[in-house]
């Protein structure tokens, strides 16, 4: 029977003091879940996205045991074939757990640089393109605190990084779920201001609106907002709109799509979209390549945020489905002191290897998390 450990981390007392990057985010604040398990003699790792609830939590995990026996044998015999049949077959928020335990097993078993292994199965022909790395900053809590960007403005040219994603400022600290609900109102103007600020430092800026502007808003705003790279989430997403009414406006989305049927139902609200955002700790690759298979014209910017676990598949997963950007968050984030990336980071500088020797050991001795550990 295969192990599984399970570790909640979340931000520390110590950790709160050294935030600097305005809102703390909801997978520090309450927590991430990391499932480690031990399949043909290795350390896999998989992310749990942190918006999950802990009933679901409990499921993934639950799944996963009942699982693991069968990942195991897939792994060992290299079988695509009946681990797309597994993902198809599980629930919608186990997905992207078997996704990434599948593809690291691979790997490390079979002594695979894991972009290759992406490469092929996503098999796009093409020769590989750059990933285009953009600095994705922290959610201000009011506007007077521009100077909490500093750091990060240091933070993003130390690691070259040519473009800034910007978060206008929420007021006080909330969760991501009122944020949703409620969201709060965003001043255009003097976020046109911030940005000008930001243009002076960075080749091109982009805007996560974080689904906080009505379409009238939207719609009166076109002018300002269709010079950015892109605008993230400007609209609620149970909501219509074909954003080709827009002149110019080039808007990404879809980060929260757990599967390709739920990505289907997203772009049909969501007209007009520039690009789709997946997340491996969300979506499989299993979905996302059904994506590619039929929204060939639909351009791909990786969502990336929360641990360097999911950082490693979303980077190999955006070489090989040619992303034209990957996100790379230059908030503090006590997850990524674990160093398995260097500064000059490309889809093969990347080692699971590195993670599976590395991580645990680093995650435990953190000071900035508290961490709960158990097994099942």
């Amino acid at each position: 029977m295969s192990s599984i450990t399970v570790f909640k981390a979340k931000i520390n007392p110590r950790g709160r003091l050294l935030h600097r990057s305005g809102l703390i985010p909801k997978y520090l604040d309450f927590g991430t879940y990391i499932c480690k398990l031990n399949l043909c003699n290795q350390p896999l790792f998989a992310e749990i996205n942190p918006y999950h609830d802990e009933i679901s939590v409990k499921k993934i995990i639950s799944d996963l045991t009942d699982l693991a026996y069968d990942l195991q044998n897939l792994i060992e015999e290299n079988n695509i074939a009946d681990m797309e049949v597994l993902i198809g077959s599980s629930d919608l928020n186990t997905k992207s757990v078997i996704s990434q335990l599948f593809f690291s097993g691979i790997s490390l078993v079979h002594h695979r640089n894991i972009t290759d292994l992406y490469v092929e199965y996503f098999d796009l022909k093409d020769e590989l393109s750059d990933l285009r790395f953009y600095a994705s900053g922290g959610t201000l809590l009011e506007f007077t605190d521009i100077s909490s960007l500093e750091h990060e403005i240091i933070r993003s040219q130390n690691q070259g990084l040519q473009q800034f994603k910007f978060r206008p400022p929420v007021g006080f600290q909330l969760s991501h779920e009122d944020r949703l609900k409620t969201p709060p109102k965003v001043d255009i103007e003097t976020l046109e201001a911030i940005t000008a600020g930001l243009s002076c430092h960075f080749n091109g800026v982009m805007v996560d609106l974080g689904c906080r502007l009505t379409q009238t808003d939207l719609v009166a705003y076109n002018y300002l907002l269709s010079k950015y790279d892109f605008i993230e989430e400007p609209i609620k997403r149970h909501e219509t709109f074909n954003f080709t009414h827009c002149n110019d406006l080039k808007v990404s989305g879809g980060e929260f799509c757990r599967d390709y049927n739920e990505l289907k139902v997203f772009l049909h609200r969501h007209k007009g979209l520039s690009y789709f955002q997946p997340d491996s700790n969300l979506i499989s690759a299993y979905d996302i390549k059904k994506f590619t298979q039929n929204f060939k014209s639909l351009r791909v910017s990786m969502h990336n945020w929360t641990t360097p676990i999911s950082a490693i598949h979303n980077i190999a997963i955006g070489s090989a489905i040619h992303a034209e950007y990957i996100e790379w968050p230059v908030v503090d984030n006590p997850f990524y002191d674990v160093k398995i990336f260097s500064n000059n980071i490309n889809s093969y500088s990347i080692d699971v290897g590195i993670l599976a020797a590395q991580f645990e050991e680093n995650l435990l001795h953190s000071s900035s998390l508290s961490i709960e550990k158990w097994s099942v």
